[in-house]
């Protein structure tokens, strides 16, 4: 059986077939546009033979009604969009929607960092933070199907302003785009994350931005790891693809945590941008079972 997997960012559409091994067959990627609904159906076009679609994305999901409650301005979703519905009335087959982070789990802990783990915790650092929960063996989504949303943690009381409209969220401390912002106060021409982990082993102005960014990130992980006490954590995340970053993080953690917590692990993600469609392929299998 395959299914098909669509994994909807901020700049492209990835899709694929996926069969139940995780195998990718006939990967595509698209220019993200302005509606997403259209932009999906696009992505689906030419593709056959799959029993269900999954679809991996940003923004509150609610996953149950396959419900886009809400997104970032720069994805063209309506506030609470149907989107399995509409997708599925068209391809004709069942549709599963699921956040991003969530998919992402999913797909580390069928193919990934998260392989034998019955519980652990999934961030991936971008432009802001995302998070999942994964206890006993599934995600946890919470009541209202939207848990995990550890970007908006607040870590400073009264802090930076969020465009959420709250102050102090993790996000705002501990994203790529904090590391940037902290490492451009150095030079300007770190400009980038990519930049920032070619360049910091030589430069010890940056390593000392990079090791502030890190304070950062483990003040977050330590309420995550004293709340739930997972046995694992896996970053995600472009900069995270790095081992010296995910080194940096696991060296600094023991100066946030208590000492009976240190026996978590810290690893970096190991399905890098494949997490998402084989998360939502996961997903997507699961409901092709149920029709």
């Amino acid at each position: 059986m395959k299914v098909l997997a669509i994994d909807v960012g901020g700049t492209a559409i990835k899709s694929a077939l996926v069969c139940d091994n995780g195998e990718l067959i006939d990967f595509r990627e698209l220019p993200t546009p302005a509606v997403i609904a259209e932009g999906i159906l696009e992505a689906a076009r030419g593709y056959s033979g799959y029993a269900a679609v999954g679809i991996s994305t940003a923004g509150l999901v609610d996953y149950k009604q396959g419900v886009v409650i809400f997104s970032s301005a720069a994805l063209g979703y309506r506030d609470n969009e149907p989107l399995a519905e509409e997708i599925g009335s068209v391809l004709g087959v069942p549709v599963v929607v699921e956040n991003d982070v969530n998919a992402a789990a999913l797909g580390e802990a069928k193919f990934g960092a998260g392989r034998g783990c019955s519980d652990f915790v999934c961030l991936t650092y971008g432009t802001s933070i995302g998070g999942a929960l994964y206890l006993n063996g599934d995600l946890y989504r919470g009541s209202r199907n939207m848990a995990g949303e550890i970007g908006h943690v607040a870590t400073h009381a009264f802090g930076r302003p969020c465009p959420c409209g709250k102050q102090g969220c993790y996000s705002e401390y501990a994203s790529v785009t904090a590391l940037v912002r902290m490492a451009m106060e150095v030079d300007p021409a770190y400009a980038s994350g990519r930049i920032i982990a070619e360049k910091m082993g030589g430069d010890p102005w940056l390593m000392a931005a990079v090791s502030a960014w890190a304070d950062e990130v483990c003040v977050g992980l330590a309420g995550l790891i004293h709340v739930f006490d997972p046995p694992r954590v896996i970053l995600g995340g472009g900069v995270m693809s790095d081992p010296a970053i995910v080194d940096i993080i696991r060296e600094t953690l023991p100066e946030h945590i208590l000492a009976s917590y240190g026996s978590v692990e810290i690893r970096g993600a190991e399905t890098g941008n494949r997490a998402g469609l084989l998360g939502a392929a996961a997903l997507a299998f699961g409901e092709a079972a149920k029709a």
